[in-house]
């Protein structure tokens, strides 16, 4: 029982300290948060590692606790590039995903957009018409438990000193989310409405 109780504090002590580091170093990783905690701490058995769900859990109560407003005010500046981003490609039916949509998106975080097309080539032609420089990337999300992840298309842009990524479904795509790598259960995705009460209730 002892021991048991020795593991989960410093489960816990391991989730603080990574969540700790994502917030002070920028960093996004959470395994690579998990790892730096390990080493900071002077190592730990893999067994007493926490899930990325519970250093998310931890990120957001340092936020709230060590730097809201500042915190809050990032959140709010990437939610508000976002919700420009969403309206500019309002044709394919865009949602909000990660740690924009969640409240745990640091200063340098990445605006995730998902778009649902018929075709891969509409997107392609709506950046090149509006003239938006762009880079091609392939983004890896598991659709199911216990599945392989698939392959979707994504196109990376620069929105003033933000990054934004639109990861490219197929139309049928709306009805299911990919599994969150931080969850495990199906992300959660904001519509424009959405986005737009998220940011008016702040």
């Amino acid at each position: 029982m002892a021991r048991h109780k020795d593991l989960q504090q410093l489960r816990h002590q391991i989730a603080v300290t990574a969540a700790r580091i994502m917030a002070e170093e920028r960093l996004e990783d959470f395994y690579a948060a998990k790892k730096k905690a390990v080493h900071r701490l002077g190592g730990a058995a893999d067994k007493a590692l926490p899930t990325n769900e519970e250093i998310e859990h931890e990120l957001k109560i340092h936020h709230s606790l060590f730097n809201k407003d500042r915190h809050n005010g990032h959140l709010l500046e990437l939610r508000k590039t976002a919700l420009d981003a969403m309206k500019f490609f309002e044709s394919f039916n865009p949602r909000l995903v990660g740690p924009v949509l969640e409240g745990t998106a640091q200063i340098n975080s990445t605006v995730i957009l998902h778009l649902f097309a018929e075709q891969l080539e509409e997107v392609d032609r709506f950046l090149i018409d509006k003239k938006i420089p762009f880079e091609l990337a392939k983004v890896g999300l598991r659709m199911r438990v216990g599945k392989d992840k698939e392959i979707f298309p994504a196109y990376r842009f620069m929105a003033g000193e933000t990054q934004v990524e639109l990861v490219v479904f197929p139309l049928k795509g709306t009805r299911q989310a990919p599994l969150s790598a931080v969850t495990s259960r199906h992300m959660e995705r904001a519509s424009i409405k959405q986005v737009e009460d998220l940011i008016n209730s702040q």
